[in-house]
């Protein structure tokens, strides 16, 4: 993990600290252990999952410990745990040019009821989401997740029906898009995804009570070709490029690449395991 942070903008003694703490308290084998980076390098999260019963007591003491986290957070994962009874209970930690963030997830189907659930009875967000159900039922919620940085962020994976065409699963994706005013991304993408085969997508959806700060469109198992076409998409400079090819190269492979619409703008993410 420090030779990654090394080949970032983000390396510092704060998040060398930081990223020791959690990886001795997680302690988890290295074969569950995966990293996301952005093309330009400027946000790197490194995330792990194990089983439920033997992660769960290093994740809270860790969460509480170390971060200060306030109980109530703690007792929120607790109460979906026990809704959800779920086999298997990941943690990550995210690195950014405004500090660092944590918080889990837990790799579980939910239902579109299950997922309204999670939302405040009267919130916009809530709303919002139930819409969109009741036009684009065809996917399945394959994640969920939550930060505890206070601002309330709430992550949910979608993925859609394989058997629908790519451009139905495209538009399905911008429908949401378009409810939850997400700044539109660029109209040839569609026309990469078609171009390198792609023929199931996947939709990342982070949510405040504010509204959006991250919606994404993932291929999981991308080729070469279709990731270097979405990160020079966003933009990548050659530092980017050389520093991205020296870490995909100690990894086994890319687990997924996403095209991001974030606060700050276009963005393309890998996550590597």
């Amino acid at each position: 993990m420090q030779w990654m942070l090394g080949n970032t903008p983000l390396q510092n003694n704060t998040n060398i600290a930081l990223l020791k703490k959690w990886w001795q308290y997680l302690n988890v084998p290295p074969a569950l252990f995966s990293a996301a980076i952005t093309q330009q390098r400027n946000c790197l999260t490194f995330s792990t999952q194990g089983k439920t019963v033997e992660v769960l007591e290093s994740h809270a003491n860790y969460y509480h410990q170390e971060l200060g986290i306030a109980m109530t957070h703690l007792q929120r994962l607790e109460t979906l745990g026990e809704r959800w009874q779920p086999n298997t209970l990941g943690s990550w930690i995210e690195l950014n040019t405004l500090g660092a963030n944590a918080g889990w997830y837990v790799p579980v189907n939910l239902t579109a009821t299950e997922i309204l659930a999670t939302f405040d009875e009267d919130s916009l967000n809530r709303r919002l989401f139930y819409r969109w159900t009741q036009y684009h039922p065809a996917f399945k919620c394959t994640q969920y997740g939550e930060d505890f940085s206070g601002a309330g962020i709430q992550q949910i994976e979608l993925l859609f029906d394989v058997t629908q065409t790519l451009t139905t699963q495209y538009h399905h994706a911008l429908a949401l898009a378009d409810l939850y005013k997400v700044n539109a991304f660029p109209t040839y993408l569609q026309e990469i995804l078609e171009h390198y085969n792609t023929i199931q997508l996947a939709l990342s959806l982070w949510l405040t009570p504010q509204g959006v700060v991250k919606f994404g469109l993932k291929v999981y198992q991308p080729s070469i070709k279709l990731m270097m076409a979405l990160t020079m998409l966003t933009g990548l400079s050659k530092t980017d490029e050389t520093s991205l090819a020296l870490i995909h190269s100690s990894f086994d492979k890319i687990a997924w690449v996403e095209v991001q619409q974030v606060t700050e703008g276009l963005v393309t993410t890998l996550e590597f395991r």
